[in-house]
């Protein structure tokens, strides 16, 4: 649920990228660990086909910024 509820900042970082490449387009795959207070406590992209660095350093920076629930035990 928290994923599809921020999809909105991943599209808007892709849609920042058409603006210099209107052909943009592609795939990037992110890995991030969850820490016990529900905040992500890092994110890489794991893979891309997007080529285009910056969108991905975007979605990285918003999912960083991302709150999950706090799991029962932490």
């Amino acid at each position: 649920a928290v994923v599809n509820r921020n999809m909105g900042q991943v599209r808007f970082c892709y849609e920042e990228g058409l603006r210099d490449d209107a052909s943009l387009n592609g795939r990037v795959a992110v890995n991030f660990v969850i820490g016990g207070n529900g905040m992500v406590k890092s994110a890489n992209v794991a893979s891309s086909t997007l080529k285009a660095k910056g969108v991905e350093d975007c979605i990285v920076m918003r999912v960083k910024s991302w709150k999950f629930p706090v799991p029962d035990g932490g």
